[in-house]
């Protein structure tokens, strides 16, 4: 991927999220999910695919999402696109230079 050179190529909203768990009245624990950052980034969907299990069959889109260097963004975190929430499975840097990051993240939609 080019460099980012130009500030339009930053132009969408993305919300990066954290997981908190917690215990509800009865003790069961329940994760929630506390928006810690909204950034500028570039995203861009690319072909999904179908993987099938014996238990059930989903339908799986990849996107990139490109964005200004932070240190804060880890696989264990997700984010929300628009209507999208996209689960991060891919964090690194483009060209080894703290500058940007590219990130890959995947929604499942049963």
């Amino acid at each position: 991927m080019p460099a980012m050179t130009v500030v339009g190529d930053l132009r969408r909203r993305v919300a990066l999220q954290a997981a908190t768990d917690a215990l509800d009245d009865y003790g069961q624990a329940i994760r929630t999910w506390a928006t810690y950052a909204t950034v500028w980034a570039s995203v861009v969907s690319t072909p999904g695919s179908e993987p099938q299990s014996a238990l059930m069959q989903s339908s799986v889109t990849t996107y990139t999402i490109t964005m200004r260097y932070r240190t804060d963004v880890l696989p264990i975190h997700r984010m929300t696109y628009g209507s999208l929430t996209l689960n991060i499975v891919g964090v690194s840097t483009i060209d080894g230079v703290n500058k940007h990051l590219k990130i890959v993240a995947i929604e499942v939609a049963a």
